[in-house]
């Protein structure tokens, strides 16, 4: 674990995510590698953590960058502050999964159970090639272990997060970097926490159960749920063609027609 720093990003309108992110660490990856909280304003609250709290006022993109630069370990355990803990990480397995990034010159590594790309990378150690085509997200901001030089690569300008996750899998075959994912579900169980500002439900019930702390946001409907739900199948499944025509009739903002730029 001494190749490896926690990168955890956030902004002042989630710290009520923070206790809940950094005790789930604590209880469920023993002995786990230093802590880095990256936010865009001071709280008082860092200093009841223990963590490296770091905050700037530029946007997604260079604060993350800006962090990278104070951090020694040659790899990255990135994530979001909504991906909390689920249960308890097989520390062997990741020791493993790092080595073997290292030994087979690996920039990312992305720990999700489900994912639409096929081909191995390794198939007797169950580690899946992402082969960087078109589509976007197959490079994401999902909980993921990144070779910290290679990550570097991926900032062009300041950016939001959205924009910038949009334009991960672009600028990684750009790069020829070798990317990867692995199921996590037994490696590095994780529950999904937010949705446009919301407890998830499933999420909810999580942190019930497991009595953390519950803040004021409110939880999505039933309704907002079976939608969100409906989206994400269509998203997954609806030929590219009648995608982008339903999005032509559209007038919302799509982050994913910032793919191809870098404005």
């Amino acid at each position: 674990m001494n190749k490896l720093a926690i990168v955890v990003t956030t902004c002042d309108a989630f710290s009520d995510l923070w206790v809940n992110n950094i005790t789930l660490f604590d209880k469920y990856w023993a002995n786990h590698p230093p802590i880095y909280l990256v936010s865009d304003k001071p709280n008082d609250l860092s200093k009841k953590l223990d963590v490296h709290f770091i905050y700037s006022n530029q946007d997604y993109a260079y604060r993350l960058r800006d962090t990278l630069k104070q951090i020694d370990a040659e790899y990255i355990f990135l994530t979001l502050d909504d991906y909390l803990l689920s249960d308890y990480v097989d520390v062997n397995r990741l020791i493993f999964l790092v080595n073997y990034m290292e030994d087979n010159k690996i920039s990312y590594m992305r720990f999700f159970k489900r994912t639409l790309t096929k081909g191995w990378a390794d198939k007797r150690e169950h580690i899946h090639l992402l082969p960087l085509t078109k589509k976007t997200y197959e490079v994401n901001l999902y909980p993921s272990i990144w070779k910290k030089d290679d990550l570097m690569k991926m900032f062009v300008n300041d950016e939001s997060p959205w924009k910038f996750e949009v334009r991960l899998t672009r600028r990684a075959r750009e790069n020829n970097l070798y990317c990867t994912w692995v199921n996590n579900k037994k490696v590095l169980p994780f529950v999904d926490t937010i949705r446009k500002g919301k407890y998830l439900r499933k999420a909810y019930r999580f942190l019930k159960k497991n009595n953390l702390f519950i803040s004021e946001r409110k939880v999505r409907t039933i309704r907002e749920t079976l939608s969100l739900n409906v989206r994400t199948q269509l998203g997954r499944h609806l030929p590219k063609k009648i995608k982008n025509y339903l999005k032509s009739k559209s007038h919302k903002e799509f982050y994913s027609d910032y793919y191809a730029t870098d404005d």
